[in-house]
């Protein structure tokens, strides 16, 4: 019986030979002074794999009697032996650049596109295989013989575009701003506000401006964490232009670790639900931004500036009022600048300061309806409706440039979990009997369309002889 995990941490038991339990850690530094072979083209395995935070794997081997056997690989435990319990967090992520390989391999199309990284991460793998009595055990009862384990199958996909994407986003908070200051200026009654100041005798037409300064904060709100879809599958991180296709979530009910044999994880099929995601993704992010609105008011400013020319002895009014809509929320009044001067610009400059200092909530009574628009489901829908093209514009770039990444990936790379080959001899009765059992719990592989060349990580296997097919090896 043999048993191997990527060439180190590798061994092996025989009956005669030495029955074991056999094992051996893996030694990072020893695997990367090797080289792989992948069909034609040989792959220093530092160029092939970075094994990152991988943790202590390693593998054990023993052989009992010629029909009863066990190869496990997976993460050692103390003294020394080799279990594939533990959660998650237990295992590390190891890396493979597939951008890297597919250069070295001359694959066409992949670096044509828009895609300056790509990567999978694989968290840590191990898988089990125990005979007894000439029988190949099932333990955990799904995916066939033995067991294995795979504790995470990320794509990392990074783009221009998707950061392109992001500056976009950007674009649409200041949409927001400017449908804002739109609607306010359509909405507000001045004449109506003016009124509340009609103490104050023969005080001029106000300059009236608005100016709304929501996008900085509109847009860290999208930016503050990474995005993830309804379905788990797709996450974007606009801050870095990262976007992550979480393979295991493509598994179904049964998960990643009970999957059938030589499932595939990467295929034709997977790219309309990654295009779904994405939509949602982006559908989120827009729900972001308008759901920001409403803590985002005190970036809006309405600024009422009232001036005017008394004569040399009656001198100017210049008094500047400014108030944010979250002003009104909270029944403030704002600001008020009085740079009046002189006998009747002084006086009335004053009196008008006075005045506007002493509204309190009444000024609500007359900025409330917009404010009250603005934070409404009618208001949302409307900045909805203003950033909607963009989002879709988004949406469609992003997806369209993983379409061709898809198809290049689907002919390029095989990606299997709970990889099985299954060896047979006859017996006396002339019948075909398993013999010989390969688990590996990932299988990477080359140039799928021809069948090439395949890595596996998280070996386990056994040779062992039934009865009537001759000697054991």
């Amino acid at each position: 019986m043999k048993e191997k995990l990527l060439g180190a941490a590798s061994t092996s038991a025989g009956l005669k030979t030495s029955p074991g339990p056999n094992n051996d850690a893996l030694n990072v530094d020893l695997l990367g002074d090797q080289v792989v072979q992948l069909g034609d083209v040989s792959v220093p395995l530092n160029d092939l794999i970075d094994f990152g935070s991988i943790g202590a794997l390693g593998s054990s081997s023993e052989a009992t009697s010629p029909t009863s056997t066990r190869s496990v690989s997976g993460l050692v435990a103390e003294g020394g032996s080799v279990t594939l319990s533990g959660d998650d967090a237990s295992f590390g992520a190891a890396t493979i650049n597939l951008l890297s390989l597919s250069e070295t391999a001359d694959v066409e199309g992949l670096t044509d596109l828009a895609v300056d990284q790509l990567e999978l991460k694989l968290g840590a793998f191990g898988s089990e295989v125990v005979v007894e009595d000439g029988k190949i055990l099932d333990p955990d009862g799904v995916g066939g013989p033995g067991q294995y384990r795979v504790a995470q199958a990320d794509l990392l996909v990074r783009s221009p575009l998707v950061s392109d994407a992001a500056n976009g986003i950007y674009g649409a908070a200041g949409t927001v701003d400017t449908t804002v200051e739109d609607l306010i200026n359509d909405k507000l009654d001045v004449a109506a506000l003016t009124g509340l100041l009609a103490a104050v005798p023969a005080i001029p037409e106000p300059k009236v401006t608005v100016d709304s300064n929501m996008h900085d904060t509109l847009f860290q709100r999208v930016l503050n964490q990474p995005l993830t879809s309804h379905s788990k599958l797709v996450t974007i991180d606009f801050s870095t232009g990262e976007l992550q296709i979480h393979l295991d979530q493509l598994a179904g009910k049964g998960g990643l670790n009970a999957q059938e044999p030589n499932a595939e994880l990467i295929s034709s099929e997977i790219y309309p639900l990654i295009a779904e995601s994405v939509h949602d993704i982006m559908h989120d992010a827009t729900n972001l931004i308008v759901g920001a609105i409403e803590d985002s008011l005190d970036a809006v400013e309405i600024t009422l500036q009232f001036t005017d020319d008394y004569g040399l002895v009656g001198g100017k009014l210049d008094v500047t009022w400014t108030f944010s809509l979250a002003d009104i929320a909270s029944g403030e009044v704002g600001e008020v600048v009085d740079n009046s001067s002189g006998l009747i610009g002084g006086t009335t400059g004053n009196t008008l300061t006075t005045t506007i200092n002493t509204l309190g909530g009444t000024l609500g009574t007359v900025v409330g309806p917009v404010y009250d628009l603005i934070i409404s489901d009618a208001g949302d829908h409307i900045f909805e409706l203003a950033i909607n093209d963009i989002k879709f514009g988004f949406t469609s770039t992003i997806v369209n440039m993983l379409s061709p990444l898809f198809d290049v990936l689907n002919e390029f790379v095989s990606l299997q979990v709970n990889r099985q080959e299954i060896g047979t001899c006859k017996n006396t009765a002339g019948e075909d009997v398993t013999n010989s059992f390969d688990l590996s719990a990932l299988s990477l592989g080359l140039a799928r369309s021809a069948d090439g060349a395949r890595v596996n990580f998280g070996n386990s296997a056994t040779r062992f002889t039934p009865e009537g097919c001759g000697a054991s090896s």
